[in-house]
């Protein structure tokens, strides 16, 4: 990992502070990650989680498959600089359905992404198992040394960035909150309020 990135992280913060999944830097969302200073580090290939880091969580939104302008934008501007040289998305997607399989690859068509890995339930290969992070990293190419992984997820893609060697980027979950936080949240108001006791 990087000691110059890490000195990056928190603007000016000591590098090798905290455990070695931490986070090399926290960002709200992929338009604001740090893609020239992770270049000037010598990572320029990039591995992305889909849900919550590129499009919102599909059992909250059904299968919609348009990336956010913003983020399209940044990646773009960022290959067109060369702060970006390669990128993969590395997924779990549990099951081979085909709409998953064409979700993945129209996102790869928005962002200029050739590399997909799709990691399955039945191959026991899912994050944070290290294989996805390895797979993509042979696909573009790189290294340990020049590649750095950007999910929402510290336990899943924390974890498999940690397994491969390669720094993380954590950013803000996208999109609303899981169904089962938005049920949580609705209980006090749909349960009936308790009658008092005469």
């Amino acid at each position: 990992m990087s000691k110059e990135l890490q000195m990056r992280v928190g603007h000016g913060a000591q590098p090798e502070v905290g455990p070695a999944w931490a986070p090399v830097w926290v960002a709200e969302n992929v338009a604001m990650l740090p893609f020239q200073y992770a270049a000037q580090a010598g990572h320029v290939h990039w591995i992305f989680d889909l849900d919550r880091v590129l499009l919102p969580a599909p059992q909250l939104v059904g299968l919609r498959w348009r990336v956010c302008q913003d983020f399209c934008q940044a990646i773009h501007d960022a290959q067109v600089a060369g702060y970006i040289q390669n990128a993969a998305i590395v997924t779990n997607v549990a099951f081979p359905l085909p709409q998953l399989v064409l979700r993945t690859k129209s996102v790869g068509r928005q962002l200029g992404i050739e590399n997909i890995v799709r990691l399955y339930l039945y191959k026991g290969n899912m994050k944070p198992h290290p294989w996805g992070g390895m797979r993509a990293m042979e696909m573009m190419g790189s290294t340990p040394d020049t590649t750095i992984f950007c999910g929402d997820m510290i336990s899943k893609d924390g974890l498999c960035a940690k397994s491969c060697g390669i720094p993380f980027v954590h950013v803000q979950p996208y999109g609303p909150n899981p169904l089962w936080k938005q049920a949580i949240e609705q209980l006090p108001r749909l349960l009936p309020a308790r009658r008092r006791s005469a």
